[in-house]
């Protein structure tokens, strides 16, 4: 089966570059030249930001996008991601499928 149909999504995957040298605390992300094939699926979940025994309790909304990718795909943990023009750093990246190698999966947060 070829799952690749299913990448319906298209995002844009901005690679995290850093100052190679070490003396300056400089990061900065450049776009892919291409638009990515992908597949996302937007979870979005509340729970308890407070500590516990709080005497005013709070929550939080936290929104993650999971995205599948073909396995050739550069992508890595902090990267961005943009996705229908909202921006989210790459949290996580792992080789998923029946072997390792079928696709990538990517967990993102969204930036604030």
């Amino acid at each position: 089966m070829n799952y690749e149909r299913y990448l319906k999504d298209r995002c844009v995957i901005q690679n995290r570059t850093i100052d190679p040298s070490g003396m300056v605390d400089d990061e900065t992300w450049t776009a892919q030249a291409q638009p990515s094939k992908c597949r996302a699926i937007t979870t979005i979940t509340k729970r308890r930001t407070s500590p516990e025994g709080s005497e005013k309790v709070q929550y939080g909304t936290f929104v993650f996008l999971t995205l599948i990718l073909p396995k050739q795909t550069n992508i890595a943990i902090h990267d961005r991601v943009e996705l229908n023009g909202k921006v989210f750093d790459v949290i996580a990246v792992v080789a998923a499928g029946r072997t390792s190698t079928h696709h990538l999966v990517a967990q993102c947060d969204a930036r604030a």
